[in-house]
């Protein structure tokens, strides 16, 4: 089990591949490290860790809490 630090929320979307997309060429271009979490509806949640602008890895954690 990993506990991520609580961070800035920079920013809040709602939307498909097409703001993931952009949110991470938004962190790219900034040069952002961090973690990125993103929720589906159905209840899935995975984090996106970023070093300068570039994900080294995931995360992602479905509904039986696995």
């Amino acid at each position: 089990m990993v506990d991520w630090p609580r961070g800035e929320v920079l920013e809040v979307r709602r939307g498909g591949a097409e703001v993931l997309e952009v949110m991470l060429a938004d962190a790219a271009t900034l040069g952002l490290s961090g973690g990125f979490v993103a929720r589906a509806d159905d209840g899935a949640t995975g984090v996106l860790a970023l070093a300068a602008g570039a994900p080294i890895g995931a995360l992602i954690q479905d509904d039986d809490g696995t």
